[in-house]
């Protein structure tokens, strides 16, 4: 699911920003921080409350959440929420992507 976010994220970005050097840096900008933030590299318990409410709105806490959850003996079900509106979000970004970058093909 990951992997899926990413590629619509990536691809989105490429729609909107047109120059390659950009797409990365804005990429490397925004990923990076807010995996931090989502409890992906540290503990999410562990971060101030402030910080916690902060990253709790990325993708990626939500799937570190479906994550979590199969590790504490949930199941598959347990996890159609957090990834659910993940995909939906990935969803989002590849019709806006496409929408985005079909208007500037030229048409035969």
């Amino acid at each position: 699911v990951m992997g899926v976010f990413t590629t619509a994220f990536g691809m989105f970005l490429g729609a909107v920003l047109k120059d390659e050097g950009a797409v990365w840096n804005v990429g490397v900008l925004f990923l990076l921080p807010t995996s931090i933030l989502s409890g992906a590299m540290f503990p999410f318990e562990s971060m101030p409350k402030l910080l916690r409410a902060v990253g709790s709105v990325f993708p990626q806490r939500w799937i570190t959440s479906a994550v979590e959850i199969l590790q504490n003996g949930g199941s598959l079900m347990d996890t159609a929420k957090p990834l659910g509106v993940v995909l939906t979000a990935s969803f989002l970004m590849f019709v806006f992507a496409g929408v985005k970058l079909g208007r500037g093909r030229k048409r035969c």
